[in-house]
């Protein structure tokens, strides 16, 4: 590893905890919910840890807060212990070398469509490519608690980036947690615009040949992540 760990490590702690204060500042998240991170060549990830009287809203986390665990869901570095559902995030890393980071939010209409007999469209054109594959669904309401209940919540996820936790919540996969952050955001996005679209009349949604298209036109994210992180207090 060419940087050296304890910098590359600081490092994500301090997106990820960035990623917690974007989340909570655009409504997806209150003082539930966890964004992780695998740390690059290694069986650890940086998670956000359980919430407490110590650790509240998601406003308020900083890199000091972040923890380390393996993917056994055991604490590695830190002062704090990992949330109940840290499997979710463990096996998935687990089954997907391809992905690096992993947040599952509550968020409220992403979360209502998991609830419904009715898959998201592709409405937006930068959000289409969320559903080029219908999101699956994980047909139970409990927490993921443990390694099996994670096993066969991946096995739903398959090879897809995100997941509908049916009476739960989400889960959204990514390359790096500025994807994962800002898939978590356009996913709501684009839930919002289902809704609005239904109560207004007939959605028209877009033609494969137009998401084809707009995906070949995709641009870096960088200036989003710039932007969204600009809307927050930097790490203390």
């Amino acid at each position: 590893m060419a940087q050296s760990y304890p910098k590359l490590v600081q490092e994500l702690k301090e997106k990820l905890a960035v990623s917690c204060r974007v989340l909570y500042h655009l409504g997806l998240v209150d003082y539930m919910g966890h964004p992780s991170v695998r740390i690059p060549d290694s069986d650890l990830a940086v998670i956000k840890p359980r919430f407490s009287p110590q650790i509240r809203g998601m406003s308020e986390m900083t890199s000091k807060q972040m923890i380390v665990v393996n993917l056994d869901g055991q604490l590695v570095e830190g002062d704090f212990p990992p949330p109940t559902e840290t499997p979710i995030h463990t096996e998935i890393y687990r089954a997907r070398p391809d992905v690096q980071a992993v947040v599952h939010t509550h968020q409220t209409m992403g979360t209502a469509f998991g609830m419904v007999d009715r898959p998201l469209m592709p409405l937006m054109h930068d959000e289409s490519e969320l559903v080029a594959r219908e999101i699956p669904v994980y047909p139970h309401g409990w927490l993921i608690s443990t390694r099996q209940l994670g096993e066969e919540m991946v096995r739903a996820l398959g090879d897809h980036r995100i997941l509908h936790l049916q009476n739960h919540g989400v889960v959204i996969t990514g390359s790096s947690i500025e994807y994962a952050t800002i898939d978590t955001i356009r996913l709501e996005r684009l839930a919002n615009m289902n809704y609005i679209t239904a109560v207004l009349g007939n959605p028209r949604p877009m033609s494969r040949e137009d998401m084809d298209r707009v995906m070949e036109q995709k641009q870096p994210i960088a200036a989003r992540w710039a932007y969204y992180t600009s809307l927050v207090d930097q790490d203390v």
